[in-house]
C-alpha cells in the first residue's frame, strides 16, 4: 500500500501520507460517538487498506475503510481496556492487542 499512517493522540485523529501523490489524508475527531476517536495510540492496515485504530481513552478498536470511513467497532471478548496498538497476524488471521489497563498486558484475538 505503500502510505504512513500516523494516529495523533494529541488531535485524536489519523493521517495518512501517500508519498508518491504527496498527498494528506485526515480522519478523526474528537469525542466518543461513531468514528470519533479520544486518544488514538495505533492501527494496523490489512490487505486491502482497511484499517483497525486501537481508540485508547474510548476503550475499543474502530474499523475504518481505507478512504477513512467508519464502519463499525469492532466487538471483542474480552473486551480491550485502553487499547494501545495493534498487529495484524494474516497469515493466522489473529490479532494481538496491547493493552494499558486490565489483566493482562495483551491480548490475542482469532479473526473470522
Amino acid at each position: 500500500l505503500d502510505k504512513l499512517y500516523i494516529t495523533d493522540l494529541g488531535l485524536d485523529c489519523v493521517y495518512i501520507l501517500d508519498p508518491v501523490t504527496v498527498s494528506v489524508k485526515v480522519f478523526g475527531c474528537s469525542g466518543s460517538g461513531p468514528g470519533q476517536l479520544s486518544d488514538p495510540a495505533g492501527l494496523v492496515v490489512d490487505s486491502v487498506g482497511n484499517m483497525v485504530v486501537a481508540d485508547s481513552r474510548n476503550h475499543r478498536l474502530c474499523l475504518f475503510s481505507m478512504e477513512g470511513k467508519f464502519v463499525c467497532n469492532l466487538s471483542l471478548s474480552p473486551e480491550a481496556r485502553r487499547p494501545s496498538g495493534v498487529v495484524l497476524d494474516k497469515e493466522n488471521k489473529e490479532l494481538y492487542v496491547l493493552t494499558l489497563q486490565g489483566r493482562a498486558a495483551m491480548t490475542k484475538y482469532k479473526l473470522k
